[in-house]
């Protein structure tokens, strides 16, 4: 009994690191920083942002408006970007 407590415990454990990892936004927004992994930036209006080398991998970007954003050289491994509005080209 003892033991698969144990496990139970420890099989929910990835879960709760993975949330733990996940990036604050607001430094992002506000400009700080040029990192936003596994962060969650849906429905962020992101337009005319300058965004080149941004690190926005596994970031959530569905639904953002990301209209004329800049994302040269940035990383947007695994990012998510289900019905992202774009009106004009996106500079890649």
């Amino acid at each position: 009994m003892r033991r698969r407590l144990l496990f139970l415990l420890m099989a929910g454990m990835p879960m709760t690191i993975a949330a733990a990892r996940a990036a604050d936004p607001e430094p992002f927004i506000a400009g700080a920083t040029k990192s936003c992994i596994e962060c969650d930036l849906a429905g962020r209006a992101l337009a005319e942002r300058d965004l080149q080398r941004a690190r926005l991998d596994r970031a959530n970007l569905a639904m953002a408006d990301l209209s004329g954003a800049s994302l040269f050289r940035a990383t947007l491994a695994r990012a998510s970007l289900k019905g992202a509005s774009s009106p004009r080209p996106i500079s890649i």
